[in-house]
Parts: structure tokens; C-alpha cells; sequence
């Protein structure tokens, strides 16, 4: 087959790949929400089967548990124990604190408070002598404390579209530059904004150096797995508490924010690299479920049961677990994963640099996979059997899944299988469904095909039996439809509407022509003569049934469908048999001839009466209907010639339409022609 041909024929289905694939690869391109939530259920199923790095020992949590609230009473505390605790944590000399806890109000546990307070609600003076001046002002005892460690106090951001005001936060931005590898980049970029901030008292955050926000944004879905690192505020640049620890180590606040050449950002400091998306994210690498860190109990510290080797050099989050003040956060690794310890492991990645990243080019990186992965099974699945199609459409899915774990894993960048193999599932349904339809079309074209060689082969080889007979080729279409018109008559009938389907309807059709084919074997001197034949002539006439029915016999032996022939072998070889059981060749009565042969008996018979031969002029319908409604019970079975009085306007519409000048068939006789000598023999 030439293939140009082939091409056009596949060509529809082609077309059809192409666009789905485009169209998959625009919905990748929109990246609409719901694409961007099976995406996310994907990367945490990943993240849970990979096998994780472990987490590094230089990251610790001192937790404010149930064991600490049991031991020193219901948070808050009085200020005066938070600076016990404070000062016992850097007696153990970490290299930085964070606290995950923001001190808000003063505290109403301080001797100058109570005074004040008494004297402002109850107009009584207290006078309290003796106590340490450290015990008359917690707060200022706290920001001493705070003073002397390396403490990192947190806050929260708070967002509105109110305008933004001063509310007298002491915060602590970090000096951030911008720098772009290309020339038509802009040298700033876009990070998340606030409005506020729900800070530290003045007087505590004074006193320490550095502090960071504990903001987290969840997902749509609500799970956390990307944290900001910069937030602006007023103009300023502001650290996460992570972030804000890690320069602290390093002692430093300078931080460049980097947009390299191929569309990725990343925040650096010395030879820290942090790659984030574009709103300054980072994908957080999470160690496992909660309680993967080290953690240490604050009643175990201010107990002093702590070994100073377990905080030594260590950077050090304090948070709680304690129930009803712990900040439980959904993450892909644990539905209740504490706040303190997203913070840790923010921390901890910095410090082994196995990050993952989502590059602004992620985006093209994924269009570009489906489209390639698209085109690649459509070109396939177009020029691929039913068979080959499943090994193409398991092969690719293979290739895609394996492709991508590989670039995660390589890289770290998580390229979401999803919309790829969307696109090859839809590929492989559409054009599946499309060669299906396409083969069904060419199956019933060849079936086509097929049954009208199939019903000319039937036709010629009655024709070649009628070229030694005087009888014309008109006979053979309209007994074909004579016989077909009482089949579907009879189907009304309750004997025959198992026996008599639509698909016998069309066999007995198709077969008719081949009743009298056994007349191929009788001589010409009979087939051809003149006139009436004498008794002898007629008793050898009168093989032709067995002839044609023995012919059709060995024909039917090498096919499958033997009941088609079986119809053909009944007509031919009885429809001479008559109802009473005076017919020929085997003198069949009744329910024992065939009803094939019955349906084409009233058919020949009629068809020879209102026909001119050799031997005879044509008859009238009205006379021809008349013969046969006598042979009723004796000549025909009763119920095929009721079918016949029923049709026969059918009938008569059929002989007029399918006659020649050959035939001279008396389409319009007068009504009361009687055919003189009777019934003739077909």
C-alpha cells in the first residue's frame, strides 16, 4: 500500500492526537487549581515513598510539654521563670536560640505591675520592701537575659488592605540586594507584603539582635510545603525565624537575591544558596513526621538534668507540644506536625543545602514534557495495532514516570507526572476509540463489499443457468422479491417469528436465485425444446432439483456459515414439492418441505403465470392470484398463500417495476382473463 494512502487514512486520527495534546498542554500552561491539587497529592505521595535524608543532629527543640506545664504550672509563666529558662539555655552554650513564642504584653507578674495595678483598681498602695530589683520589673530582667545569649525573638505578620501604620514594632530587617542575570530582568523582585505585625514588646526586642517572622502559608489544600523566607513590610526586608537563625550563625545580614539566567531565584549568602520560587518559597524537604529532631524538655533544663554536650554549637528552636498551645500544621509527611519543628526543618536543610526548588521554568519545563510525551504517543498509537497500542501506551507511562522520579531525584526539581500521563491516557482512550470506529467503518464497507460479490457470484451462477434456459434474468429479481415479501409477511406470524428473523429475511433474498441452478445439468434438447415436453422429457426435467440441491450440498462443505447455504439447498431442491404431496423430486408433504422451498414455490409459480414463454402466453394477475388462492392445501401451504392474498398488490407493483421487453409480462390485463389450461409447472 502506497504511503501517501496510509498516511490519508490514519491522518484523522493524527489530527485528533495533536489536539488533545495541545489542548493538555494549555491546560499545563493555566495551570488551573484542580490540576495544581492532584499535583500536590502527587508530590507528598513521592515525598513519603523516597527514602529521606536523615535529619542532622545540629538542629534541637526545647519544648514547653505537658511534663514542663506539670511541673511549673499553666503557661504563660511569670516573666521571671522564662528568664530562669532563658539564662539556663545559654549557660549550655548553643551558638543560636530561636523562639517560637512572641511576648506580646507585659507582664502582669511584676511587682511594679501589681502595685500599679492595685493602686489604679482598688485604690490600695502596696508596699513591697526587701524584694530583688530584678523581681520589681520581669520584663527588664527578660530583655538583660535576652541581651546576654544569642536569642532570636519571633513575631507574626499580619495582612489586610488596611494602609499600612507604624505601631511602634521593633523588628529587624536584613539588608537584601537584587541582582539579575539578565539585562531586561528587573532588579527587585516580588515577595509576600504585609500590614502589620503582632511583635515583641519594645523593651524585649531591643535587646536582641536578630529576630524572624513564623508565618507559614498552607496550600490550598491546607498542608504546608513551601514557607517564605522574605517578607517586606514598610519598605523593609524581614527573615523567616529559620533564615533569621541561620545568618545569626553566620553573622551576617546581608542577603542578595539572585535571578539567575534561566529563570531561577535563589537568596545567597556566602556559600549558602536557597533556591525559591518567585515569590520568595522555599520547598521545605521534610525529615519524616513529627518528632524527627532531638527534644529536650524545659522542665529537664530548668531542672538542670541537661547534659551540656546536647546543646553545645547547636541551634537551638524553643516551642511547645503542650495541648492547647502547640500550632499543629498539616504537612505531606504528618496531619499534625508542630509549628516549631517546620521551623527546625527549614533550619536543617540550609545547613545539608539538599533543597528542592520550583524554578520559574518549571512551568515550561512541564509544558514542554507534556507536549513532547503527547506527540510521542500520538505518533505512536496512530501507526500501532490494537496489540501494539497497550505495549506503547505501558511503555511510555513507564518512561514518564521513571523520567520523572529520576529529575526529582537528581535534581530536586518535582516535575508532576500528572498532566503527562493525562495526556497519554487520553491519547490512548480517543485514539483507540477513533481506530475502533474507523476499522468498524471499513468492516461494514468490506462486509459490504463481501455480500455484494457475495450476491453477484449467486446472481452469475443463476444467470448461467438461466443462459441454457428461454426464461430471462427478469425472473431472478423479481422472484428474489417475491420471495422476500412473503418472508416478511410471515415474520407477523406467530409460527414463524423465531424461524423467520430479519437475517433469514435477507438469506432467503439472497438465495432465491439460485432455485432452479440445477437445470445447468439438464440437456438442451429438454431445457430448449419447443412446446410441451413429453412424459419422458419431463420426468428427466424433473431432476434439476435434485441436481441443484447436490451442487449446493458440496459448496456448503467449505464454508463456515452452513445454514446460509442450507437455505439455498432447500430452495433448490424443493420448490417443486407440492402441499399435498404430489410435488417432485422427493414428493414432501406438508411441514416437511422446508418453508424456504414453500416461500419460493408460490414465488416460481406465480412468476410463470403472468410471464410469456415458449410454451405459453402471459396471464393476469387477477387470474394468476386466483390459480394460486385454488392451489391453497393442495398445490401451496395455506398460511404462505394467505401471506401472498395479502401482498399481492406488492406483488404486482414488483412484476411491473422488474419487467422487460423479453418478458412480456400483462401488467395490466382485463380482470376476468382466465389462464385456459391451468397451472403450469415453473
Amino acid at each position: 500500500m502506497p504511503l501517501t494512502r496510509i498516511f490519508h487514512g490514519r491522518r484523522h486520527i493524527l489530527v485528533t492526537g495533536l489536539l488533545f495534546t495541545l489542548a493538555m498542554t494549555g491546560i499545563c500552561i493555566l495551570q488551573p487549581s484542580f490540576t495544581t491539587l492532584l499535583n500536590n497529592r502527587i508530590y507528598d505521595t513521592i515525598l513519603r515513598n523516597e527514602k529521606k535524608i536523615s535529619a542532622s543532629n545540629e538542629v534541637v527543640i526545647v519544648d514547653l510539654d505537658e511534663k514542663s506545664l506539670a511541673r511549673f504550672g499553666q503557661w504563660p509563666w511569670p516573666r521571671y521563670r522564662v528568664t530562669e529558662l532563658l539564662d539556663k539555655i545559654a549557660a549550655l552554650a548553643p551558638q543560636v536560640i530561636a523562639l517560637d513564642i512572641v511576648f506580646a504584653e507585659p507582664d502582669r507578674t511584676s511587682l511594679d505591675h501589681l502595685e500599679k495595678t492595685f493602686l489604679s483598681e482598688h485604690a490600695i498602695q502596696l508596699t513591697i520592701s526587701g524584694a530583688p530589683e530584678s523581681l520589681r520589673n520581669n520584663d527588664q530582667a527578660m530583655a538583660k537575659a535576652l541581651g546576654r545569649g544569642p536569642f532570636i525573638l519571633g513575631y507574626k505578620f499580619l495582612y489586610s488592605e488596611e494602609k499600612e501604620a507604624d505601631d511602634g514594632c521593633v523588628l529587624h530587617p536584613v539588608n537584601v540586594g537584587f541582582l539579575s542575570g539578565k539585562a531586561d530582568q528587573p532588579s527587585s523582585h516580588s515577595f509576600p507584603r504585609a500590614s502589620d505585625a503582632a511583635c515583641n514588646l519594645p523593651l524585649l526586642a531591643r535587646a536582641v539582635e536578630s529576630s524572624g517572622f513564623f508565618d507559614v502559608q498552607p496550600d490550598l489544600d491546607g498542608i504546608i510545603r513551601r514557607v517564605p523566607l522574605l517578607i517586606e513590610y514598610q519598605g523593609g526586608y524581614y527573615p523567616s525565624l529559620a533564615l533569621a537563625a541561620m545568618l545569626y550563625r553566620e553573622e551576617t545580614d546581608q542577603i542578595l537575591v539572585n535571578h539567575d539566567s534561566n529563570g531561577s531565584l535563589s537568596l545567597r549568602w556566602g556559600l549558602n544558596t536557597i533556591p525559591v520560587d518567585d515569590n520568595g518559597y522555599m520547598l521545605v524537604n521534610y525529615r519524616g513526621g513529627s518528632g524527627t529532631f532531638p527534644s529536650l524538655s524545659v522542665a529537664d533544663i530548668l531542672d538542670g538534668k541537661i547534659s551540656p554536650e546536647l546543646l553545645r554549637g547547636k541551634i537551638v528552636f524553643v516551642g511547645t507540644s503542650a495541648t492547647g498551645l502547640r500550632e499543629l500544621r498539616a504537612t505531606p509527611m504528618d496531619p499534625a506536625f508542630p509549628g516549631v519543628e517546620v521551623h527546625a526543618t527549614v533550619a536543617d536543610n540550609i545547613l545539608q543545602g539538599d533543597f528542592y526548588s520550583s524554578p520559574n521554568y518549571l512551568v515550561g519545563l512541564e509544558t514542554m514534557f507534556v507536549f513532547a510525551m503527547g506527540l510521542l504517543s500520538t505518533l505512536l498509537l496512530t501507526w500501532s495495532g490494537a496489540g501494539a497500542g497497550v505495549a506503547v501506551f505501558a511503555f511510555i507511562a513507564c518512561l514518564i514516570l521513571v523520567s520523572t522520579r529520576w529529575y526529582f531525584l537528581s535534581y530536586g526539581i518535582p516535575v508532576m507526572p500528572l498532566l503527562p500521563l493525562f495526556t497519554l491516557a487520553g491519547n490512548f482512550t480517543l485514539l483507540t476509540v477513533q481506530k475502533f470506529i474507523i476499522e468498524e467503518k471499513r468492516l461494514k464497507q468490506r462486509t459490504g463489499e463481501l455480500a455484494k460479490a457475495q450476491e453477484a457470484t449467486i446472481t452469475g451462477l443463476a444467470a448461467l443457468a438461466e443462459t441454457r434456459d428461454p426464461e430471462t434474468g427478469g425472473h431472478i429479481l423479481r422472484t428474489q422479491r417475491y420471495v422476500r415479501t412473503l418472508a416478511e409477511e410471515l415474520q407477523k406470524h406467530e409460527k414463524y417469528v423465531r424461524d423467520i428473523d430479519n437475517t433469514a429475511v435477507e438469506w432467503l433474498y439472497k438465495m432465491a436465485p439460485l432455485h432452479d441452478i440445477g437445470k445447468v445439468g439438464i440437456p438442451d434438447s429438454i431445457l430448449l425444446k419447443p412446446g410441451r415436453l413429453t412424459a419422458e422429457e419431463f420426468e428427466i426435467m424433473k431432476h434439476h432439483p435434485l441436481l441443484g440441491s447436490r451442487a449446493l450440498k458440496i459448496a456448503a462443505q467449505h464454508v463456515d456459515n452452513k445454514k446460509f447455504f442450507q437455505y439455498a439447498i432447500d430452495i433448490a431442491g424443493g420448490h417443486h414439492e407440492k402441499w399435498d404431496g404430489s410435488g417432485y423430486p422427493l414428493g414432501l408433504a406438508g411441514d416437511s418441505i422446508p418453508i424456504a422451498a414453500r416461500l419460493m414455490a408460490l414465488a416460481d409459480v406465480y412468476d410463470a403465470l403472468i410471464s410469456k414463454r415458449i410454451y405459453k402466453d402471459a396471464m393476469s394477475h387477477v387470474a394468476a392470484t386466483t390459480i394460486i388462492m385454488k392451489g391453497s392445501g393442495t398445490h401451496f401451504d395455506p398460511e404462505v398463500v394467505d401471506a401472498f392474498v395479502k401482498r399481492q398488490n406488492t406483488f404486482k407493483d414488483i412484476a411491473a417495476e422488474f419487467s422487460s421487453r423479453d418478458d412480456e409480462i400483462l401488467t395490466y390485463p382485463e380482470e376476468d382473463e382466465i389462464f385456459p389450461e391451468g397451472m403450469p409447472e415453473g
